[in-house]
């Protein structure tokens, strides 16, 4: 097998666990975090670029002269979710980049297993000549069986 193997790494059920439980702790950090549906989606207005900067302007306004504002404003809440947002905002790119590395890293690794399998399953057929391998082989082989296509009504 002559192909550049791009990964060559080792993650100790140890380290899985480890990673795991620091993730759960990074949640259980931020509880406030919500999974939305589709639909939630859709109903929400949508934070540009412009409405970032709108709504920290804003927000400064509010700082500097709050009796602009009746008193069934809400200053305090839209002051936290506008520093919520921002401190979001710094967040959000780095674990971004950290699921798109692992994603990344992943499918560089299963393309290296799968075509190192590949040669495994090659080479099980040729040193087969004996048939010790035929079970071996014939439950790999499952992998490439084509489904039977269903006559077409006409």
């Amino acid at each position: 097998m002559s192909a550049i193997n791009r990964v060559s790494a080792e993650l100790s059920s140890e380290t899985e666990e480890s990673i795991l439980v620091e993730l759960a702790h990074l949640r259980k950090s931020m509880p406030f975090l919500l999974s939305l549906s589709s639909e939630d989606r859709i109903e929400l207005l949508k934070m540009s670029s412009k409405s970032v900067g709108f709504v920290q302007s804003c927000a400064e306004l509010v700082k500097r002269q709050p009796e602009i504002l009746p008193g069934t404003f809400d200053k305090e809440e839209f002051l936290r979710d506008a520093e919520l947002y921002q401190r979001l905002s710094r967040i959000l790119p780095v674990l971004a980049q950290l699921c798109a590395d692992l994603e990344d890293t992943q499918r560089v690794v299963g393309s290296e297993a799968y075509a190192a399998a590949l040669h495994v399953y090659r080479y099980a057929k040729l040193s087969n000549a004996e048939g010790q391998l035929e079970a071996s082989i014939d439950e790999l082989g499952k992998r490439f069986a084509r489904r039977a296509s269903k006559p077409s009504e006409g």
